[in-house]
């Protein structure tokens, strides 16, 4: 963990430059995660025919059931820790031992009433899907684990994680191939290949530490933003989970298992961007700190806005040509994919314009994981209401409109709350010899030395990191930054 504290605690511009992202960097984040879901989706394809598609199709809805876990127990983490450590260096580690304790223990009860049903019932439906539930919590701390090691300044641990999950992949893909694994088996290999690659990735960090809970009112604001900063993972995730569950139960189930394959591919994309935005997190956190904030806000609602108006269009253009031509009803299965494939193509710069404006909103002040958190019920409220309407009629193409229509209330919700009403104020960087927001106080040369005669005991530096998170994880880290002029 010395290495992590070195991270951590640099002065400002130190910590701006050592979380700059070089080309070299990127490129090899990039290679391992491509990688990796490269042979993912090969394999997703590839499970199809080695299965059948009752079998796979039990997977596939299994796996699409539980999409918004990983947005709720890592990404969420993920992105308050890439936005808060940066800004609030003495804190960081406090909650990086907690989150290394969180990505160590969390799977332990999934995986044990995974075994548990396996004993009691065998290869059951029911425990395919709790094994889909454990596999996907321990990826989801297998990706908190690298993150953890990209800002302590290794990123490597990252590449060399998801280079070794896609060779047990395509090593498990070749003895499903061979008839020796099932579903439930599969799944059961991926877990412990996980766990695995979880326990070198943890004891290579530190010993995790729950000192964090002798803070209350910091945990639970930790724990609130980081639930609004998943907002947007839980949109897209919780969305493909609620459609899906109405397709599983239409007439349209036949088409499960196909779409599941092709949505694969098509999140390969999402997936992606989503990394990269992850990558560069600590910087742009770092950057739209203060002043940068509000500029970074107006950006974001500009941005909205073209997404709204693009998904406007798209939604009228799509009705009249389903209206007119009948294309929820293709003639053959080939035609199918293709219609399918035609629709997601023309939904991909509204898609990635949404992510792009969450992202800026979502890294600048204290209101605006809260207009996340909102824009994130608006949507999948919008796309269970749609869902529920069209998919029983239209099927997959049904689906589609309702991410569409989700993308749109989402969009119109950063666009109505996402610009800030009132310019915030930001004392100067002089006033390190005074108090910042009631928090710090002493004389200029070592501010933390000396309390004023009217505050009280222990108003001093632990609880202004208690009083600061709310403007860390929002508004600015003024006093950690005066402290360290």
């Amino acid at each position: 963990m010395h290495t992590y504290d070195a991270c951590v605690s640099a002065p400002p511009a130190a910590r701006l430059e050592r979380h700059a992202v070089g080309l070299g960097m990127l490129s090899s984040l990039l290679a391992g995660r491509a990688t990796s879901r490269l042979i993912y989706l090969a394999t997703t394809v590839l499970l199809l025919p080695v299965w059948g598609e009752q079998r796979y199709g039990t997977y596939a809805a299994a796996m699409a059931t539980f999409s918004w876990v990983m947005a709720l127990v890592v990404l969420g983490p993920e992105k308050a820790v890439l936005k808060f450590v940066p800004r609030a260096p003495r804190t960081g580690p406090i909650v990086a031992q907690a989150l290394l304790f969180m990505a160590r223990w969390l799977p332990l009860p999934l995986i044990a009433g995974f075994l548990l049903v396996l004993v009691l019932e065998g290869a059951s439906r029911r425990a395919v899907y709790l094994g889909v539930a454990a596999m996907l919590v321990s990826l989801a701390c297998m990706q908190l684990l690298v993150a953890l090691h990209r800002l302590a300044g290794r990123p490597r641990y990252d590449s060399l994680s998801y280079l070794a999950l896609s060779a047990a992949q395509l090593v498990l893909l070749g003895v499903a191939a061979a008839g020796h694994l099932l579903p439930v088996g599969y799944v059961g290999a991926m877990i412990g290949v996980q766990q695995a690659i979880n326990l070198g990735l943890s004891v290579t960090l530190a010993r995790p530490s729950l000192r964090i809970r002798h803070r209350p009112r910091f945990l639970r604001r930790l724990v609130w933003t980081a639930v609004l900063l998943a907002g947007t993972d839980l949109f897209l995730f919780g969305a493909s989970a609620v459609l899906f569950t109405i397709l599983t139960r239409s007439t349209h189930a036949d088409q499960v298992g196909r779409f599941y394959a092709l949505s694969t591919l098509w999140s390969a994309g999402v997936t992606m961007l989503l990394f990269v935005f992850r990558v560069y997190a600590p910087r742009v956190s770092l950057r739209l700190v203060g002043r940068a904030g509000p500029a970074g806000r107006d950006r974001a609602v500009r941005l909205a806005r073209l997404v709204m108006a693009y998904n406007a269009g798209w939604l009228a253009v799509a009705a009249s040509v389903v209206g007119l031509t009948g294309l929820a009803s293709p003639s053959s299965v080939t035609h199918q994919l293709l219609v399918w494939v035609g629709l997601l193509a023309t939904r991909v710069p509204a898609v990635a314009g949404l992510l792009w404006a969450s992202y800026l909103l979502e890294n600048t002040d204290a209101t605006a994981p809260r207009v996340i958190g909102l824009a994130a019920v608006a949507g999948l409220a919008v796309v269970a209401a749609t869902g529920a309407a069209v998919v029983p009629a239209l099927g997959v193409v049904g689906m589609i409109i309702s991410y569409t229509a989700g993308d749109l209330a989402f969009a119109l919700f950063i666009a109505a709350l996402g610009r800030q009403r009132r310019q915030p104020h930001f004392p100067p960087a002089r006033l390190g010899a005074q108090r910042v927001g009631g928090h710090v106080s002493g004389d200029g040369e070592q501010p933390r030395r000396k309390l004023g005669a009217r505050h009280v005991a222990g108003a001093g530096p632990i609880h202004a990191q208690e009083n600061l998170l709310g403007q860390v994880l929002g508004q600015v880290a003024l006093a950690d930054q005066v402290r360290e002029q």
